[in-house]
C-alpha cells in the first residue's frame, strides 16, 4: 500500500517564510519608529521640566523676597530726642559697617542689600528658606544666589558652537545677619538648567513703569524689588536657541508706608491745638470757646 501522508512543498515553505520575513519586518519598523519618538518625547519632556524646575525654585524665591521696605521706612536721626539718638546710633553703627544690610527701618528693622554685581548674578533676602530637621536652629530666612556658572561637555555630546553656562542656586541660612561678607565659594551649588547662553535680570521701575537693568537708578531698588523680568536663551536638545521670558513678583502688595515722623508731628500739633482749646487745621485753629450770646 503507497503512504498517503505528505508534507509541505518548498514551494509553500519558501512563502510562508517570506510572508513571515515581511511580518518581522514590520514589526522590526514599527518598533524602531516607537523607540524614536519616545526618546524624541521624552528629550523634550526632560527639556521642558528642567526650565520649569528651574523657574519655579527662582518664582519660590522672589515671592517670597523680604525687605523691611515694603511695610515700613526709614528711621530719620533728626528730631529724636536723646535717648532715642542714643538707640538709634548702636543700631547704625552695627548696621552700616555690615556688607548685607544698609541700614534699619523706623521699627528698628535692618534693612537688606539686594546686590547684582554682575548681569548673571542675582543675590537677595528672602524667607523661602525650609527648615529639613525639626527644632532646628535655623530661621526661615536665607540669603540666595542665582549664578551663571561655566559647564563643560561630554566627548560624547554633539558638538555645541555656542558657549553655554549652567544656572545654578546658592543658598545661605545660618547667621544670616552676621556683618561678614558670605564666602559664596563655600556654599553648597544646586544646579537647575544646563545649556543656557545667556541671562538677563531687569527690575520694574514703578516711577517710569518701565523695566530696567540698573538697580541704582530706581527709588529703593537695592532694598526691595516691585518686579522681576528674567529673559532665558538656552539650547534645546536639537543645539537650536530658544528664548523664555518670565516675570515674578513679591508676595508684598504695593502700598507706601505712612510716613510716621510727619504722622507724629501732625497728632503733636493737634493735641497742641486741642489742648489750647481748639482743633489745629491748615487755616489755623478753629472751634475755641468763643463769647457768643447763642
Amino acid at each position: 500500500m503507497k503512504n498517503k501522508e505528505s508534507g509541505f512543498s518548498l514551494v509553500e515553505i519558501l512563502v510562508a517564510v517570506t510572508i513571515l520575513s515581511f511580518i518581522t519586518l514590520g514589526i522590526a519598523a514599527f518598533t524602531d519608529g516607537s523607540i524614536t519618538k519616545a526618546i524624541k518625547v521624552t528629550n523634550e519632556d526632560i527639556e521642558s521640566l528642567q526650565i520649569e524646575t528651574a523657574m519655579s525654585r527662582l518664582e519660590w524665591d522672589i515671592s517670597h523676597l523680604y525687605s523691611p521696605l515694603y511695610f515700613d521706612h526709614s528711621m530719620d536721626p533728626q528730631g529724636m530726642t536723646p535717648e532715642e539718638g542714643e538707640i538709634y546710633n548702636q543700631l547704625a553703627d552695627y548696621y552700616q559697617n555690615n556688607t548685607r544690610f544698609a541700614f534699619v527701618s523706623y521699627n528698628g528693622l535692618p534693612v537688606p542689600i539686594i546686590k547684582h554685581p554682575e548681569k548673571t548674578e542675582l543675590i537677595f533676602f528672602t524667607t523661602s528658606n525650609r527648615r529639613k530637621v525639626q527644632d532646628i536652629k535655623q530661621s526661615h530666612f536665607s540669603w540666595v544666589m542665582y549664578q551663571l556658572q561655566d559647564e563643560e561637555h561630554d566627548e560624547g555630546e554633539t558638538k555645541i558652537e555656542a558657549k553655554t553656562f549652567a544656572l545654578t542656586r546658592k543658598t545661605y541660612s545660618k547667621n544670616v545677619y552676621a556683618p561678614e561678607e558670605i564666602d559664596w565659594d563655600d556654599v553648597k551649588t544646586q544646579v537647575l538648567m544646563h545649556k543656557i547662553t545667556k541671562i538677563t535680570y531687569e527690575f520694574w521701575n514703578p516711577e517710569t513703569n518701565k523695566w530696567g537693568e540698573n538697580l541704582d537708578i530706581i527709588k529703593n531698588g537695592n532694598h526691595m524689588i516691585r518686579g522681576l523680568r528674567v529673559t532665558l536663551k538656552y539650547l534645546d536638545p536639537t543645539n537650536i536657541e530658544v528664548t523664555s521670558v518670565r516675570v515674578f513678583r513679591p508676595l508684598f502688595p504695593f502700598f507706601q508706608p505712612e510716613d510716621m515722623y510727619k504722622f507724629l508731628k501732625a497728632k503733636t500739633g493737634q493735641t497742641s491745638g486741642e489742648e489750647s482749646g481748639g482743633a489745629t487745621t491748615e487755616q489755623g485753629t478753629v472751634g475755641g470757646d468763643d463769647d457768643d450770646d447763642d
